[in-house]
């Protein structure tokens, strides 16, 4: 018997995405089955995008220079990229759960070719596009800067800690630092695909719950081998929590349905998110150094994990809420659409080296704006229709989180 997407236990379609691919979704709780965006989830990619976007803007000149809001901005920059790893964890699980249910088995070689048009065409054009301002604009932006970006180990080529302005090149490898996030998620994508199948139906809840209790442990060893200094927070097994959360989320969904998942989301989102915001003014205020920050390094992923698990599932459960339709509003939608392009766009206009009229807020905010509408609408959309062609015919409709 074919799975329906319908049924109580398994609402809505099940959407792809990413923070490369933020066209997925599905229908609602409580709304038309169909397989239609989640509009809460574009919206959460939104402020994902736009966090990271003005996040980036508070160096800049013309900010407004309130040390509150500056403080609240960097908060919000913070979480923006641990949310689109949730995001990305819990929609691409979702996506081949649903595969495997209308189709009895996930297709890696048709996954993978979808990942590709997704990715790799707004990738490349970015990286192109840069390495044409890096030679008229004499940026001096290195090579292996560019290969590790397009062969997606940037955040192993260097880590956090020698990008503060600690050496001269510190500005300039700024061009092409966010892809160290894009780096992370192709590990996911080579692995856990893999991994997803491997374990075969029922078996995958144990095994992440798992790992998720390993990482923390092995971040500690981490810490007292390298130091909290010497460590390469980037790494993708360091803060791999994120996309497992997410696709423990995914996992438990069809195992549960939403309507359970709701319910603990009740009982236990606003502790974790009051949690979570308490850790995160500790990390802004308290020491930098001594045993309350090594707790801080060990801990905050974990915490992380469990408050922005909460507001996805919140968001995927639907509901009529004020704060649902706020998150629905239309014009966040459409940045959750365009979000992955944005993502790319927003770096160059939020460096130090390019003209002032190109990084001078709130211009670069428009800059970055048009450059990301143009890259989605000429590069990723053209792309995005050929997806078609490496679909079951019975797999959901795919859409997007990263984008």
């Amino acid at each position: 018997m074919r799975w329906n997407p319908c049924t109580r236990r398994h609402r809505g379609s099940y959407p792809e995405a990413s923070m490369a691919d933020p066209t997925a979704t599905t229908a609602t709780a409580g709304k038309s089955c169909s397989p239609d965006r989640i509009p809460g989830l574009d919206g959460l990619r939104a402020l994902a995008a736009l966090g990271v976007t003005i996040g980036h803007s508070t160096k800049m000149p013309g900010f407004p220079g309130p040390a509150a809001l500056v403080e609240a901005v960097d908060i919000w920059r913070g979480l923006s990229v641990p949310l689109f790893f949730v995001l990305s964890g819990f929609l691409i699980t979702a996506l081949m759960v649903g595969e495997e249910h209308g189709n009895g088995s996930v297709s890696l070689p048709r996954f993978y070719a979808r990942r590709a048009l997704r990715i790799l065409p707004a990738s490349l054009v970015f990286l192109l596009g840069m390495a044409v301002v890096n030679r008229l604009a004499g940026l001096h932006v290195r090579g292996m800067d560019f290969l590790a970006a397009g062969f997606w180990f940037r955040n192993l080529y260097d880590h956090p800690w020698s990008m503060t302005g600690v050496d001269a090149y510190a500005k300039i490898r700024h061009y092409t630092a966010h892809f160290w996030s894009l780096s992370v998620e192709e590990h996911f994508y080579l692995v856990w695909p893999a991994l997803f199948v491997w374990l075969g139906r029922g078996k995958r809840f144990g095994p992440l719950l798992a790992l998720l209790a390993i990482l923390p442990v092995w971040r500690v060893c981490n810490m007292y081998r390298f130091g909290v200094g010497g460590m390469n927070h980037w790494r993708t097994d360091l803060i791999a929590d994120y996309i497992l959360c997410g696709a423990l989320l995914a996992v438990a969904r069809d195992r549960w349905g939403m309507e359970r998942i709701r319910t603990w989301v009740g009982w236990a989102g606003l502790p974790c998110l009051g949690l979570l915001l308490a850790l995160e003014l500790v990390g802004i205020h308290g020491p930098s150094t001594g045993p309350v920050w090594r707790v801080l390094t060990v801990t905050r992923i974990s915490v992380e994990c469990l408050g922005l698990v909460c507001v996805v599932a919140w968001a995927a459960a639907g509901g009529g809420s004020r704060l649902h339709r706020a998150l629905e509003h239309p014009v966040l939608r459409w940045l959750g659409q365009i979000s992955f392009s944005l993502y790319l766009w927003q770096q160059p206009f939020s460096g130090e080296l390019l003209p002032a009229v190109f990084q001078t807020f709130p211009w670069n905010l428009g800059w970055s704006l048009a450059a990301a509408t143009t890259s989605h609408y000429l590069v990723e959309r053209p792309f995005l229709r050929m997806r078609s062609r490496f679909r079951h015919a019975a797999a959901p409709a795919e859409t997007s989180v990263a984008q």
